[in-house]
């Protein structure tokens, strides 16, 4: 199995038939060249899919057999953490000139993250890949809540930088499963970090980093089109999320959502497919739309309180 599994499901809306689509499974593979470096000036940055997760699994799978690694029954805990301390990160004080400038400042701040956990046989074998990204230089990372609920007890977690960079999870900070936020701890130092600021106004422009069916770091753009409030399951509270129009799939759930000053303003949650027609009419209609659902900025920072270095320092 694999736990790296968000909402999905079908329904109506309108009389129109849709399905809510998971981000979190991945398949497939590219091969180029990549040195885990970033490219020279005016050169692109070139990814080489299949040698990064042929990496990322072996790492994964040393860290499960080692013994060392924190088992998901110890890092779930009891009831969901609410609150952790995040010291501030400066925003830009300026847009992006280019879009470009947007993924070479944002890239070295966005990991990978998988899992691995024992099968029948009892032989270790890794999950599929999702997105993170760094809070804050010493480690704490953000993800999607769902990335981590349903685990095995003893699957355990890692995470993996574009330059190879592995490193366990070894604690789960603060969680809500409703908001669909977990914020986590890998043990390193020196990350970068990304600002992250709230209500950013429909319409503005907005990038996307992730690993969209495995095809790691990739770059899309667009705006975001509305806030709404949508419920999981009838009777459920309503929560809060953003919708954009940058594309993303399976494998892109956690990736940060940029402005064009490179702040987090919310993170790639899920999709929602509309398809021609009514439900159970007309199985093969085309599809008309797909709806793509972010958590927004607001919903992460209620899990986080910000202290400024000179305060946190004096604690």
């Amino acid at each position: 199995m694999c736990v790296l599994a968000g909402l999905r499901g079908a329904g109506m809306i309108g009389g129109m038939r849709f399905r809510v689509t998971a981000l979190c499974f991945a398949m497939g593979a590219m091969a180029w060249a990549d040195d885990g470096k970033a490219g020279k000036a005016g050169e692109p940055v070139v990814i080489d899919d299949e040698r990064l997760m042929e990496q990322f699994d072996a790492a994964m799978l040393r860290s499960a057999r080692s013994g060392k690694a924190v088992p998901w029954k110890k890092l779930k805990g009891g009831e969901e953490k609410r609150k952790c301390r995040v010291k501030p990160v400066a925003v830009a004080e300026k847009a992006a000139a280019v879009p470009g400038e947007l993924y070479r400042a944002g890239e070295p701040s966005v990991l990978m993250i998988t899992s691995a956990w024992k099968n029948e046989a009892g032989e270790w074998e890794c999950g599929e890949p999702a997105t993170a990204w760094v809070l804050q230089e010493d480690g704490l990372l953000v993800t999607n809540e769902h990335v981590f609920s349903g685990g095995e007890d003893d699957e355990v977690f890692g995470v993996m930088t574009r330059g190879g960079d592995f490193y366990p999870v070894t604690e789960v900070v603060a969680s809500d499963a409703a908001l669909d936020v977990a914020v986590f701890r890998v043990p390193a130092k020196g990350l970068r970090p990304l600002a992250l600021v709230a209500d950013e106004s429909v319409g503005n422009r907005i990038a996307v980093i992730s690993h969209p069916d495995r095809q790691f770091y990739t770059f899309s753009q667009g705006t975001i089109t509305r806030y709404t409030m949508q419920r999981a399951d009838e009777g459920k509270e309503a929560v809060p999320f953003m919708c954009v129009s940058a594309d993303f799939a399976r494998g892109s759930s956690g990736g940060p959502v940029l402005n064009e000053r490179g702040a987090v303003v919310g993170m790639v949650c899920s999709t929602m497919t509309t398809y021609y027609g009514r439900k159970d009419e007309d199985p093969d209609d085309d599809v008309q739309m797909v709806v793509k659902f972010c958590i927004p900025a607001r919903s992460i920072l209620s899990l986080v309180e910000l202290v400024p270095a000179e305060v946190e320092g004096k604690r």
